[in-house]
């Protein structure tokens, strides 16, 4: 993915609850859209859109969890740092 996909996370509120969220445990696209309730998201579509938007870039993975029998979402990535004078991002993958 490019640097500016990386910057993109971090235009979106939604994206940036959802980091968060994940950074804690895994979940569901259904889990996520309870947990986020309080916030202004209307439609389960717009979590399902921005979780596709995160893995697509790298900072998410999905699997299927057997336990659950639901399709989970797992942050990946501990770190980014951007170089702004290079611009260059480091992406820091969990351990």
């Amino acid at each position: 993915m490019s640097t500016w996909d990386w910057i993109k996370i971090f235009n979106s509120e939604t994206r940036r609850e959802i980091l968060n969220i994940l950074s804690k445990k895994d979940m569901s696209a259904t889990s996520l859209y309870n947990n986020m309730q309080s916030s202004k998201i209307k439609y389960r579509q717009t979590i399902y859109k921005e979780l596709q938007f995160l893995v697509d870039v790298g900072a998410l993975e999905k699997y299927y969890d057997n336990d659950s029998k639901q399709l989970m979402y797992k942050l990946i990535v501990s770190k980014i740092v951007i170089d702004l004078k290079n611009m260059n991002i480091d992406v820091i993958k969990h351990e």
